[in-house]
């Protein structure tokens, strides 16, 4: 993926646009971002960059650090939801996981996560619909990014450190799947 791939997918702020310089390789833009002060930008962007799969499992051992997050009515149910979804994705599972992400309420960040699960792939519609539109690819890592911020919102005195923090282990996640070796 290239980096203006990237910057659309994320649908990236002005500011942080100006920061990724075109022609940069995606990692070294991400980068940038980050140096620039644009981190929330960079994990956008980032979970657009890994796959699916992988962008929820960064999300939920990022969300899982944030204790607030776990206190959440219903984000227990959730969180195990996705935890079994990761282990053996399938259809059933993934609808659980919808359920279980409504109960919480998407504006929680394991309700919001939850939602990143069902946008992963398969039909949005209901089970039983002869008709089986899909979400558009970036929804998944737009609400993954969206969970990681709502968690990082319930710690507003640590929310630098935990930004920090949770880009260096998505990074370090991109770099042992070696997705930037496609880019160069």
């Amino acid at each position: 993926m290239t980096a203006q791939e990237l910057c659309d997918l994320a649908e990236l702020n002005d500011s942080a646009r100006q920061l990724a310089q075109s022609g940069l390789p995606a990692r070294t833009m991400l980068e940038q971002i980050v140096r620039g002060g644009e981190i929330r930008a960079a994990i956008g962007a980032l979970a657009q960059a890994l796959p699916r799969a992988e962008a929820i499992a960064w999300a939920l051992s990022s969300i899982r650090a944030v204790e607030p997050v776990v206190k959440k009515p219903g984000a227990g149910q959730v969180l195990e939801a996705i935890e079994k979804w990761l282990g053996e994705p399938d259809e059933q599972r993934r609808r659980a996981v919808r359920e279980a992400a409504d109960r919480a309420g998407i504006a929680t960040p394991a309700g919001c996560l939850g939602m990143a699960v069902f946008y992963s792939g398969g039909s949005i519609g209901p089970a039983d619909s002869p008709v089986s539109p899909e979400a558009p690819r970036s929804l998944c890592g737009k609400m993954a990014a969206g969970a990681i911020a709502l968690a990082v919102a319930l710690e507003p005195l640590r929310a630098a450190g935990l930004l920090r923090e949770f880009f260096d282990a998505g990074m370090r996640r991109a770099n042992d799947l070696k997705i930037w070796e496609k880019d160069a």
